[in-house]
């Protein structure tokens, strides 16, 4: 049996369960995206770059659901993914109200309850501009308790 696996993430539980699996039965997962389109897909690429390894994408359960989870440096991020076409109205880390961070904040402790993880949580947010030629973006760690 190899000790590495390629795993697609289509973005449905299944397969952020089946990552979860395979990662306790000591194998190495690699993700790979299938929706390439997805703000989710453009943030946990983003997130690899700086050296994060995304532990699941678009995970839901029933009291809520998380954009991304990654891990880097004993942390397992939290992430919550914003696209917009520019921040002129508003920045995009404003739509992250207090009522979305609490639905965040149930989701991860239902994650943090059935993943088995030691990692510590924190809440990040992801900003994607896409309104210009490239686009923007913004990653800030620790955006909410």
């Amino acid at each position: 049996m190899s000790n590495a696996v390629v795993l697609g993430f289509s973005g449905g539980v299944d397969s952020a369960c089946a990552a979860e699996m395979l990662r306790r039965r000591g194998h190495e997962v690699r993700c790979l995206y299938l929706e390439t389109g997805s703000g989710e897909a453009e943030a946990a690429r983003y997130l690899e770059k700086k050296g994060y390894k995304i532990i699941g994408l678009n995970y839901s359960c029933r009291v809520g659901e998380i954009d991304v989870i990654a891990e880097k440096d004993g942390f397992a991020a939290i992430v919550e993914v914003k696209l917009r076409e520019s921040s002129e109205f508003a920045e995009a880390r404003e739509f992250v109200t207090r009522s979305k961070q609490a639905k965040l904040r149930r989701a991860a402790l239902h994650w943090l309850m059935t993943s088995g993880t030691e990692l510590q949580p924190r809440f990040d947010v992801v900003e994607i501009y896409t309104g210009g030629r490239e686009h923007i973006i913004n990653h800030i760690e620790n955006a909410f308790e």
